[in-house]
């Protein structure tokens, strides 16, 4: 029987994509007959990085995921519009994609997490895999009790939900009750590719004797903040960004979002990790044991079920937001590295969901 498997992939953010990547990876190594197609919002560089032409991209308007403001503050209202104007882009592109699928054979769907990947598999009369640790449901449910006029759109997502033929269920969770199948599975990281040593080699700065932190917020943009300024005030580091162009100064880095090297990498060679809590930093710095210094997010109900992870699985440590904002990370830092080397064995997390995944994508 030929496999020809579909992936419809959430753009909100860089998790979803990254951890599909990591699935994608392992059915191609692992079983290099199944065709791989992939329909998404999220960008294709992300795709191309990871999977080389191992793939058939196609660009869709298929999620939207919450509205940012910048990588921690959302506009609910906003969220809400935006997905209903999706249901009803979706009444549109749903004839389009049940002919792609008869065109290209598709024998399953696999979604991360947008609903429409299975409204498209119901009407199409195929069978169905959600992967994730959220469903939209979940977090767009305490938006409807402020705008109770959107609860409509709750009922649209579960529906959708509601025809998945089974849920692979990640660690670090929120409820999944919408789907009438869960089964769980290990944590989905992307695997370090490189020793710490070698990144740092490549980054040019292995002979760096400060702390090396690297910044990463999903690729979401920091309001009111000045990267560069910051770095002036915390000198006892070496910072790494992103940025959209390569530069280099006293104490800082700044590679272009689409970097040469594997992110994951960059955590592994990290001493500490800044960031937001989303899943992909978070299962990255747990898969490599990196502390990671975090700062709260507002209206996202996924918030602590992360904080729980970071705290239960490697040394972390929550900055307030005015001192965040301030730039004023020192004090911080330096208590999360001192702690760190003092707080004793944290327990392993199973990170081998991403095969997991793949076995089961493949002989369902």
């Amino acid at each position: 029987m030929n496999r020809t498997i579909l992936f419809y992939i959430s753009g909100h953010g860089f998790g979803h994509a990254t951890r599909m990547c990591a699935v994608l990876s392992e059915l191609n190594t692992r079983y290099p007959d199944a065709a791989l197609y992939i329909r998404t919002n999220a960008p294709r560089w992300i795709f191309d990085d990871a999977l080389g032409n191992a793939f058939h991209f196609h660009a869709l308007h298929i999620d939207t995921g919450t509205h940012q403001h910048d990588f921690i503050h959302l506009d609910k209202k906003q969220s809400l519009l935006n997905y209903e104007n999706l249901i009803a882009e979706r009444r549109v592109f749903l004839l389009n994609e049940l002919d792609f699928i008869r065109k290209h054979a598709i024998t399953l769907i696999v979604g991360d997490i947008p609903p429409a990947a299975f409204y498209i598999a119901h009407k199409a009369g195929i069978k169905s895999i959600g992967i994730s640790n959220f469903s939209w449901d979940w977090i767009f449910a305490p938006y409807c009790q402020e705008y109770p006029q959107f609860s409509h759109i709750i009922d649209d997502m579960r529906r959708g939900y509601g025809y998945a033929d089974l849920l692979l269920r990640l660690p670090f969770h929120g409820d999944f009750s919408a789907f009438p199948n869960v089964r769980d599975i290990p944590l989905i990281a992307r695997p370090a590719l490189s020793s710490p040593d070698t990144t740092r080699k490549k980054l040019r700065v292995n002979q760096e004797k400060r702390p090396i932190i690297l910044c990463s917020f999903g690729g979401f943009a920091i309001k009111n903040f000045d990267f560069l300024e910051m770095t002036k005030k915390n000198t006892d580091f070496f910072f790494i960004g992103f940025h959209t162009q390569y530069q280099r100064g006293n104490n800082y880095l700044l590679l272009p979002y689409r970097s040469e090297l594997n992110h994951p990498d960059l955590v592994n060679a990290a001493d500490s990790v800044v960031a937001k809590l989303g899943y992909g930093t978070v299962s990255e710095c747990i898969a490599t044991h990196t502390p990671i210094l975090y700062i709260s997010r507002d209206d996202f109900v996924e918030y602590p079920v992360l904080e729980h992870a970071v705290k239960t699985y490697i040394p972390s440590r929550l900055i307030d937001k005015n001192i965040f904002f301030s730039g004023q990370w020192n004090t911080d830092l330096h208590n999360l590295l001192e702690n760190s080397k003092t707080s004793g064995d944290f327990p392993r997390c199973a990170s081998d969901g991403a095969s997991k995944a793949a076995e089961i994508l493949y002989s369902f």
